[in-house]
């Protein structure tokens, strides 16, 4: 069994939790993306977005967080664009439009291979919370309401 080294560079736990980021890296250099069943921590695959993967990590104190990873950056001065963005995004929703977010927070360090892994860790909130799955069961008139709520957050 071989381990990964790995460098963290920031690390910041979603209030309320305490993940240890040993725990996250030793997940990551045990990860099969093309098999995660396989990986030497166990794992849930909770879904899958257009440059990342969200996992439940099947370890006491952790299966009530998603943790979507975003491997795709070839560097840090590539991935830290998208950070402070991601950083800046949070802060906004929280004190401009007024949301409330559920704890979140994040993980980044570099893997042996040099390259960047970024870790969103958030809790898990209910499927039928998020949006394309809420459109299945709620009224044509709730669904309007919906669409009408993000356009003025999004305005």
């Amino acid at each position: 069994m071989s381990t990964t080294q790995t460098s963290e560079l920031s690390f910041q736990n979603p209030r309320g939790y305490q993940v240890q980021s040993g725990l996250l890296k030793e997940f990551e250099s045990g990860l099969d993306p093309l098999n995660p069943q396989s990986s030497r921590i166990p794992c849930q695959v909770l879904g899958y977005g257009e440059i990342s993967t969200v996992f439940e990590i099947q370890v006491q104190g952790l299966r009530d967080l998603a943790f979507k990873r975003m491997c795709c950056f070839e560097t840090l001065d590539e991935l830290k664009p998208y950070v402070d963005t991601y950083l800046a995004y949070n802060q906004v929703l929280e004190s401009q439009v007024g949301l409330h977010l559920p704890p979140y927070g994040y993980s980044l360090f570099v893997c042996e291979s040099r390259r960047p892994v970024f870790y969103i860790i958030q809790k898990r909130l209910p499927p039928t919370s998020i949006g394309n799955n809420a459109l299945q069961f709620l009224s044509p008139q709730q669904i309007i309401s919906l669409f009408r709520l993000v356009l003025v957050v999004v305005v």
